[in-house]
């Protein structure tokens, strides 16, 4: 895979599916188990994670999702030099930690939704355009990059 991307003969966005499928498959679900993968790894799979989660519902989404994750994609927006995403996902992290990502539990999809869109949370999802948040390609050249790293979880 990464041999096929570096030679161009599988596009960014493929590599980026094929690398997210591969990790999915070989990272553990626990944090512990997730703190022994390979900080670059880490990076990769947070980031593409919180990427895809703020993306499809926003930052509310995410932490209701992923929140053990903030941190680790926090750290690999920076890895990908990309600050201004980094920041979005620290002024998350802080609203988080002052209570504003207490969602209800036994409700169904449509009020969880509503509950994402009114949440001080979803004043962050208009900046992630001008963040440099859509990250596949600098991302993809960070794992060619850190390939070693990616090759310890196989």
């Amino acid at each position: 895979m990464f041999d096929a991307f570096a030679n161009g003969a599988l596009p960014v966005e493929e590599f980026d599916d094929a690398l997210w499928s591969f990790l999915c498959a070989r990272i553990p679900g626990d944090e512990a188990s997730f703190q022994r993968v390979p900080l670059p790894v880490q990076y990769f799979f947070a980031s593409r994670y919180m990427e895809w989660e703020v993306g499809n519902g926003g930052f509310a989404q995410a932490a209701f999702n992923i929140p053990q994750l903030f941190e680790a994609a926090r750290l690999g927006y920076l890895a990908l030099d990309l600050p201004a995403a980094a920041d979005l996902i620290a002024q998350a992290q802080a609203l988080i930690s002052n209570g504003h990502a207490r969602f209800s539990q036994d409700v169904d999809i449509g009020e969880l939704f509503d509950e994402f869109a009114e949440s001080a949370l979803a004043e962050l999802d208009g900046k992630v355009d001008d963040a440099g948040w859509w990250a596949t390609e600098r991302r993809s050249a960070y794992a060619v990059a850190n390939r070693e790293a990616f090759g310890r979880v196989a």
